[in-house]
């Protein structure tokens, strides 16, 4: 079994951890992370998006995968299908889920724009993900 994290495990204890993960807390903590999923993105799109400005979702992606520390392998890595970059994905659901739950507009194609009354929210640095469910 296999985790996606960059982070230690440290709520196991180091045996647990040597008889069901094949890397050692050093070299789980050394690893990039993986794409992250469309909740994890959510918040920090919302804080790029804050400033007001229309910021296309190329600028959003690169910004979003420097943020998370992403290689340059994470970034190319595809869908099961083949036919699109997982992060691109991730970050067009969050989009989307974002523009559904009316705290981003889009302003265009492949450009987006944070709505007002999203703006307090952030600024407080709520956690986004639990209202929207």
């Amino acid at each position: 079994m296999v985790l996606e994290t960059t982070m230690p495990v440290i709520l196991a204890q180091q045996s647990d951890v040597s008889q069901h993960h094949p890397y050692t807390t050093i070299e789980m903590a050394s690893r990039k992370m993986p794409v992250p999923d469309f909740q994890s993105l959510m918040l920090p799109l919302l804080k790029i998006t804050g400033d007001g400005n229309e910021h296309s979702t190329s600028e959003v992606i690169e910004i979003l995968a420097q943020q998370f520390g992403l290689s340059e392998n994470d970034r190319d890595e595809m869908l099961s299908s083949g036919k699109q970059r997982k992060l691109d994905n991730r970050v067009n659901w969050t989009k989307t889920y974002l523009q559904k739950a009316l705290l981003l507009s889009s302003t265009g194609r492949s450009s987006m724009i944070m709505l007002l009354q999203a703006l307090s929210s952030v600024l407080y640095n709520k956690e986004l993900t639990g209202l929207l469910w």
